[in-house]
């Protein structure tokens, strides 16, 4: 039995219909998703880049969904694609932990989990506010779903590493 994945930074919702067409379309069965957002963080297509080239570039190409913006993703891919999925949040918002970033895995509902872990590799995070979030202070997490195909198992891991706007390696990301 083949098994497809895909493993995609799903850019809080900005590209959600095309994202799920491409499921759809391709069959996939497990997805690997980061940047799944919920409330404040999901910007539904008004994603910002910290660097003002990337977003200049991003402008000119976007396809955003902004009916999209406040949504909680990890729901809505689940309900439009008939998926299972596991989600781990990298980051909240004080009092109010239906605005989050996360790692999530989807599936559909015929692959057998048998077990799933979330290992913490940086420390969960709390933001006072949507604007002033430290994403190099974020929690990085990995998500590892073992399942049942046929008579063998697999062990798949999602995680969502070290994030900067440029491409070279500095102390943090290391």
């Amino acid at each position: 039995m083949l098994v497809s994945i895909l493993q995609l930074n799903i850019f809080q919702g900005k590209f959600l219909d095309r994202v799920i067409s491409f499921v759809k379309e391709h069959d996939i069965d497990i997805l690997h998703f980061q940047e799944v957002s919920g409330g404040q963080f999901s910007g539904g297509g008004e994603y910002t880049y910290p660097d003002d080239r990337l977003q200049a570039q991003a402008e000119k190409n976007a396809s955003s969904s902004p009916q999209y913006a406040g949504l909680n993703i990890f729901q809505e891919i689940k309900k439009r694609l008939n998926f299972e999925g596991i989600f781990a949040p990298r980051v909240v918002l004080k009092g109010d932990h239906g605005s989050f970033n996360a790692n999530a895995t989807f599936f559909k509902k015929p692959f057998p989990l048998i077990e799933h872990k979330i290992f913490w590799l940086k420390e969960f995070y709390e933001a006072e506010d949507r604007e002033t979030v430290n994403w190099k202070g974020a929690g990085y997490n990995a998500i590892a779903t073992r399942f049942e195909v046929g008579n063998k198992k697999l062990w798949t891991v999602n995680t969502h590493l070290a994030w900067g706007p440029r491409p070279f390696d500095e102390a943090y990301k290391l």
